[in-house]
Formats: structure tokens, C-alpha cells, sequence
């Protein structure tokens, strides 16, 4: 324990400690899911959905019944490279996806 404090920068290392050993169901199920995940794929759609999930989230409700989880659920996912490399404006494609999906709030 004090080698893996010993590597930790700063004041934090002992609350980063006890978030990693820390029991609590809700905080072991998304420390497996997030960080001991194996085989990760990693692609420009992937990242392309995660920013927009990112920029969705963070503006609009996104609970589990909401326009924005059920955009986000859609598969194939609509916003894609392949979509957006044959834009002529990807700013503009990317708003017109959102808005005739009822995600508005992104449009100011």
C-alpha cells in the first residue's frame, strides 16, 4: 500500500487509494466496467459517438428513457465517419442528425 501511495503525486493519494478499495457495489460495478475492462475497441466511429454522447449528456437530460439515451442506443449509430467525411459542412450535418432526432438544445 505505501509503494502504490509512494507513486501517487500530490495530497491525493490517499483518497485515490480508498476510491480504488472501496467496497461499495455501485463503485465496484463501474470501476470494473471502467477500469479493468479488456479488449477495448477503439475507432473513429467510437470516438465520433462518445463525443456526441459527451456533448448530448452534458446539455440535455439523458436518464434512461429520455430522446437523448435513445438516440445514443441507435445502432447502426447515425453519426459515423464515414457520414460526416462526406459532408460539405460537418457543423451543419452534424445539427440537422440531432435536430430530426429531436435533440435540440445543441442548436444555439
Amino acid at each position: 500500500m505505501e509503494e502504490l501511495k509512494a507513486m501517487i503525486p500530490g495530497d491525493f493519494s490517499g483518497a485515490i487509494l480508498a476510491a480504488a478499495y472501496n467496497e461499495n457495489p455501485f463503485l465496484s460495478k463501474r470501476r470494473e466496467r471502467n477500469v479493468y475492462r479488456q479488449n477495448i475497441v477503439i475507432n473513429e466511429d467510437v470516438i465520433i459517438k462518445t463525443m456526441i454522447a459527451c456533448l448530448l449528456t452534458s446539455q440535455q437530460r439523458s436518464g434512461p428513457n429520455t430522446v437523448v439515451r435513445r438516440y445514443l442506443r441507435k445502432e447502426p449509430f447515425p453519426i459515423h465517419f464515414e457520414s460526416i467525411s462526406n459532408a460539405a459542412n460537418i457543423e451543419d450535418y452534424i445539427k440537422q442528425e440531432l435536430y430530426k432526432n429531436g435533440l435540440r438544445r445543441y442548436m444555439r
